[in-house]
């Protein structure tokens, strides 16, 4: 059998001339058990090199027969095709690589064949790079792209796990070459079908391949997807205790290894709660979905039984270990002092709110003897110590809940320094202790449904509180689209509230809409808004120009009309920051990035604690673009003006003739004109000052920089500029020269602003260890002159009649300055 097959092979070759008939025979030839692996190894090299280019017309034909004989033959033994098919993707012509890549989608569509071989686990995973370095571009629906490729492989590996020796392997290394998100998403709901069955020794495998931080992160960022628009706490604890009750089960199956299960749900805790602090998706769902998971889980192998207890009124053993640990983590995290000194705001206050919802799940006595353990009050006092609002809120928060926990009545602590409504989000990390969703009963029981969680999203009918919603009454003061606008106003005409008043259209502007279709229709429609929702609405419209143009046109003046009027705008403030800055490009609209800048200037002006903290973060986020950086930027300088008071309204003339007058004011006497002896002049010339009459129109503003300029604006521009800095990623702004000019004048515009406010010396104290650095870098000649601006400003505007005193508080600073300086000197002389 094994001669008759190289008789066959032979006879295709070119020299031979053969015809269709022959080649027929040769691929129609059956595998058997008496051919050697090398014989069947050399026949399918030979139809994969000789063959196919040399007849590849024939196979793109409409000859099934011919078609059909080749991929049995090709998939009889897929383990010997895999290597020699890949082998010669890099040397065909575009007709063979069709077939070529036609026979790869066949064998690459079931991993069952290779499972048994840790050689294939790289070699199914090497596919879709290999069939880009042969095509070069592919199309982005095609079935060899990563994320289609790895999406339909996870999902054959998660339907045949039985059948597979290292599924395990497989799956860590998809993740590993950093499709996470693709792989998890494609195998989440499957996993949910078998039930976790299995799976725990998986993931446990595919963590050693891979990295078990980046699985934990990608399947808390999955879960939590469904959490971003629930409003009712109590349907939000059955959504969290129904998401940790499926990940107990999919994540940590009692497999009868109880230390390294053990060992496994910590890693997973701690990561959620310590490393995922920075992540801008977190939020205080992240910690109570990771604590109640890792709580079911060790309640289920502690048990030995695969099922989740929702009715426990306490926590196992084990568990509280568990959360002492983790405690013991936040408090060492909570008390560095690099982490009070430079820590973003938001990871201070995830770790606060992660530090608070544990301390709930303790008792008294477990509390009091923590605060023995640790120097937990000495780190408060250190806390509260810092000149930072924020930084001494939290605190409080802290303080507060130590207090309520372990105290009663009259003797519990209550500083009175967080208000109801201006202080909303610390008295909600301050509620977390109460919130125990572990152990609280909701009314609908977690365990009683194990339904895919994603598929619930899109599911209108997948719980019993959607029901719930459709028998609410309708929202007064929700927006309504232009047709359903005009059916409310024919319904309820009789209706005793008025709406406010809009802009009404002349009769002939109707007449000429009426005739232009329904593009005019729509514009007639579009108002202008008047709530701060119904603006965000606008610019969230990305397939109306006509609504997105009237939103950028009236955004600037509607923010100035809702500052200082209730808690709409500071409600809604982070949203509508998101939606100016990332305006739709589809439409050419006139003046987009002006608008833009001008609107969020006066959003920054308006809410400066609110939103300015979330710009900052999109200033240092890869996926902002370089010109909405610049913007971004731009419209941070136009807000810390307006703040201070350094701005000029172009409609107040007098403040631009007084500004004519002073330097008009001081005129030498040696510079009086003298009199033409041609032209007599009677008397002498008088000049008379009017600098009283300018002195007495001159005003005296507030700068609403005090106690704002170092810790909302300038510190946290530095941590973001240090953080980019020590990891050079490719989006830090030193990269850009435009970017880094426009950095730095902000960073001196805030200074410039500060100069009369508490935070002066702080922020001086921080420029100079900003900037001093940066003489031992070389720098583009317009940064390093905006960087020298600053020291002008330091001693010409900030300490401006104080010189003795900045040289008593910065000698050495002055000193280095002065030596920095000396080199360009020397070279201009």
């Amino acid at each position: 059998m094994n001669e008759q097959l190289r008789i066959f092979d032979d006879a295709t070759l070119p020299e031979n001339k053969p015809n269709l008939d022959t080649i027929r025979t040769c691929l129609e030839q059956p595998y058997e058990s008496t051919i050697r692996p090398l014989a069947w190894k050399h026949h399918v090299r030979n139809i994969i090199q000789t063959v196919i280019p040399n007849w590849s017309y024939a196979f793109n034909t409409n000859n099934n027969t011919l078609c059909l004989a080749l991929y049995d033959t090709m998939l009889r033994v897929p383990k010997v095709t895999l290597p020699i098919l890949l082998d010669c993707l890099s040397y065909s012509n575009a007709t063979t690589l069709e077939l070529y890549i036609d026979l790869l989608k066949r064998l690459t569509a079931d991993p069952v064949p290779y499972g048994d071989d840790r050689f294939f686990c790289s070699l199914l995973c090497s596919v879709p790079t290999r069939i880009a370095n042969a095509l070069g571009v592919g199309a982005q629906e095609s079935w060899y792209i990563d994320k289609n490729y790895f999406a339909r492989l996870a999902r054959q590996v998660a339907r045949n796990i039985n059948k597979l020796d290292y599924p395990g392997e497989l799956l860590g290394k998809i993740i590993r070459l950093g499709h996470a998100d693709v792989c998890i998403t494609a195998i989440y709901p499957i996993i949910l079908d078998q039930h976790g069955k299995g799976w725990s020794d998986i993931w446990a495998t595919a963590e050693s391949y891979s990295s078990s931080g980046k699985i934990t992160e990608t399947i808390l960022r999955l879960v939590q997807k469904q959490h971003q628009e629930e409003e009712s706490d109590n349907n939000n604890t059955y959504n969290i205790q129904k998401t940790a009750t499926q990940l107990a089960i999919i994540l940590f199956e009692n497999d009868g290894d109880g230390k390294s299960a053990t060992f496994r749900v910590e890693s997973f805790l701690s990561y959620a709660y310590l490393r995922l602090a920075n992540a801008s998706w977190t939020n205080t769902n992240t910690l109570r979905i990771a604590m109640t998971t890792a709580i079911y889980a060790l309640g289920q192998l502690q048990s030995g039984d695969n099922t989740v207890d929702c009715d426990k009124t306490s926590i196992s053993s084990e568990s509280l270990r568990v959360v002492n640990n983790l405690i013991h983590r936040l408090i060492d995290k909570w008390a560095d002092p690099i982490f009070l000194k430079h820590g973003s705001y938001k990871e201070q206050q995830y770790i606060t709110a992660g530090l608070v919802y544990a301390f709930g799940y303790l008792s008294t006595v477990q509390i009091e003897n923590l605060m023995i353990e640790t120097p937990l009050r000495g780190f408060i006092h250190r806390w509260f110590e810092s000149a930072d609002q924020v930084k001494m809120k939290l605190a409080v928060v802290v303080a507060e809940t130590i207090s309520e926990l372990t105290e009663e009545g009259t003797s519990r602590l209550n500083f009175g320094i967080l208000k109801q409504h201006e202080d909303k989000k610390y008295l909600d990390i301050k509620k977390l202790a109460e919130k125990r969703d572990a152990l609280i009963k909701v009314k609908q029981s977690a365990c009683d449904d194990y339904g895919p969680i994603i598929e619930q999203s899109s599911n209108p009918q997948s719980s019993d509180y959607e029901h719930e919603d459709d028998n609410e009454e309708l929202d007064p003061d929700a927006i309504l689209t232009g047709d359903q606008e005009s059916d409310e106003e024919e319904e309820d005409n009789n209706d005793e509230f008025e709406p406010y008043p809009m802009e009404e259209e002349s009769d002939d502007e109707v007449s000429d809409e009426k005739n232009n279709g329904t593009k005019a229709r729509n514009k007639r429609r579009a108002k202008a808004p008047v709530y701060i929702q119904d603006l965000i609405l606008y610019l969230k419209d990305d397939e109306d120009p006509v609504k997105l143009d009237i939103g950028l046109s009236t955004a600037e003046q509607l923010i100035r009309d809702k500052t200082n009027v209730g808690s709409e705008l500071s409600d809604s403030a982070t949203e509508l920051a998101k939606r100016l800055i990332h305006i739709t490009k589809a439409y050419d609209l006139d003046n987009t990035i002006e608008r833009q800048k001008f609107s969020l200037g006066a959003l920054i002006a308006a809410v400066p604690e609110t939103v300015t903290g979330y710009m900052i973060d999109q200033i240092f986020d890869r996926n902002t673009s370089m010109e909405q950086k610049s913007m971004i930027l731009a419209s941070i300088i136009l807000g810390v003006r307006e703040l201070s008071g350094t701005t000029i309204d172009p409609k107040n003339e007098q403040d631009q003739l007084s500004l004519e007058l002073e330097k008009k004011i001081v005129i030498e006497e040696g510079n009086i004109p003298t009199v033409s002896s041609k032209s007599a002049v009677i008397g002498k010339s008088r000049v008379f000052s009017r600098r009283m009459d300018i002195e007495k129109r001159k005003t005296t503003n507030r700068n609403r920089l005090s106690g704002i300029a170092g810790p909302v604006f300038f510190f946290p521009l530095l941590v973001g500029w240090w953080e980019g800095a020590r990891g050079k990623a490719r989006s830090w702004l030193g990269r850009d020269a435009l970017l880094a000019e426009r950095f730095v004048m902000t960073l001196l515009v805030i200074m410039h602003g500060a100069t009369n406010t508490p935070d002066r010396s702080r922020i001086v104290t921080e420029y100079f260890e900003f900037a001093l650095p940066l003489r031992f870098v070389k720098l583009p000649q317009a940064v390093t002159r905006s960087i020298l601006l600053g020291f002008d400003i330091i001693v010409n505007i900030n300490y401006y009649h104080q010189s003795g005193l900045l040289l008593q508080e910065y000698p050495q600073q002055l000193t280095e300055t002065k030596n920095w300086l000396e080199g360009p000197l020397n070279q201009i002389r």
